[in-house]
């Protein structure tokens, strides 16, 4: 069974409910671990904002006091925001999480002028007339990069607002130690691609992407797609365990 749900969100970003919320209702779910991870810093309408980091993490420290039965950490889902693969994050400000979640959002805060045009808004319109095989390159590269950086912990809903060749993304996320998401939303691949990913063997993670508290632990859009292609739950590391996370310095 699935231990630990790693991607839920709060009312500090587009979620509805409030920590203590979605850490009762992963106990009550029969998880061991929880994580808030809400929307990045960089994002336009929905992102957590620099000065509510320090009330979500006495928030947490609450709830843990209060739920000592199960593991509650401060998670974060960063944007990439450049073809560079950069994320809305400050490096020195990695250490505030437990966990940090990256995958891509539309609404975002660009690294630059130009980026937003020819990275975001490029995206939109690409995903709507197509890709050349530069941009899926490009795009590709984006993630590579992020994963190389040694930041990051999981992608997030991968193909979801971009293309990529995710073989080769998959392949830098086994190399490099980056675990892949099964979303709980969503399933932005292909049947083909995600099976491109499984064939790599990079770690693999499920998790709800729960918007409120009612579904933190509902992993049936993930699980439906593991039990129908057959892949192997061993990849999966939250998977009767609970996964290893970066030591950030805290």
């Amino acid at each position: 069974m699935i231990l630990g749900d790693y991607h839920t969100h709060t009312v500090f970003s587009h979620g509805k409910d409030e920590i203590i919320d979605n850490v009762v209702a992963a106990k009550n779910a029969g998880l061991k671990q929880v994580a808030i991870s809400d929307h990045g810093l960089g994002h336009i309408a929905f992102g957590v904002r620099r000065k509510e980091i320090a009330e979500m993490r006495r928030q947490i420290d609450n709830a843990q006091e209060q739920h000592p039965e199960i593991k509650v950490m401060l998670g974060i889902e960063a944007n990439l925001r450049s073809f560079d693969g950069s994320i809305d994050m400050r490096p020195e400000e990695d250490g505030y999480f437990d966990v940090i979640l990256a995958g891509y959002h539309k609404f975002i805060w660009a690294k630059n002028v130009k980026e937003a045009f020819t990275y975001v808004i490029g995206s939109m319109w690409r995903n709507k007339f197509g890709y050349s095989k530069k941009y899926l390159q490009k795009y590709t590269d984006a993630y590579v990069k992020a994963i190389k950086s040694g930041r990051i912990d999981v992608i997030t809903h991968l193909n979801y607002g971009v293309k990529t060749d995710v073989k080769q993304v998959a392949q830098a996320a086994k190399d490099y130690g980056v675990i892949l998401e099964l979303n709980g939303k969503r399933i932005s691949m292909t049947d083909e691609e995600v099976m491109e990913v499984v064939n790599v063997g990079p770690k693999l993670i499920v998790n709800s992407d729960a918007h409120s508290a009612d579904r933190v632990g509902d992993f049936s859009v993930p699980m439906g797609l593991v039990e129908r292609l057959g892949i192997d739950k061993k990849l999966i590391v939250n998977w009767d365990d609970v996964p290893k996370f970066k030591n950030r310095k805290k």
